[in-house]
């Protein structure tokens, strides 16, 4: 593998030393736990990889739509649609929440976030 943003035509293979190599399997040891822990990840729900998926898409959707729309307007729509579905995941108690309502004052914040970003994306 190789690497220069700058200058392509003196790009390097990447070499990683052993010791880099030893930790990163520190660390990851450090995370997971012992090796033999990784046969339960036959138990896990489809609904544990959500997270993990939408963090992938967001990831993806932000780096392709940066360029048209600028780093302020992808921001601001970020904020408000995680808002938006956390105000929605709160009112329907999603992931074991404690259901709260939507009162006017979750209302009226949730139109402030709105209003600013469609400020913020109108060029």
């Amino acid at each position: 593998m190789t690497l220069s943003i700058a200058a392509p035509e003196r790009a390097r293979p990447l070499r990683f030393p052993p010791s880099e190599w030893l930790f990163g399997i520190g660390i990851l040891l450090l995370v997971i736990g012992h090796p033999g822990r990784l046969s339960g990840l036959g138990s896990i729900r489809p609904e544990h990889l959500i997270g993990g998926l939408g963090g992938a898409a967001v990831v993806s959707i932000s780096l392709i739509a940066v360029r048209p729309l600028g780093a302020g307007p992808v921001v601001a729509l970020l904020v408000a649609g995680q808002l938006i579905i956390a105000v929605v995941a709160d009112r329907l108690g999603w992931f074991g929440l404690h259901r709260v309502d939507i009162n006017a004052a979750r209302t009226i914040g949730l139109l402030l976030v709105v209003g600013g970003t469609v400020l913020i994306t109108r060029t």
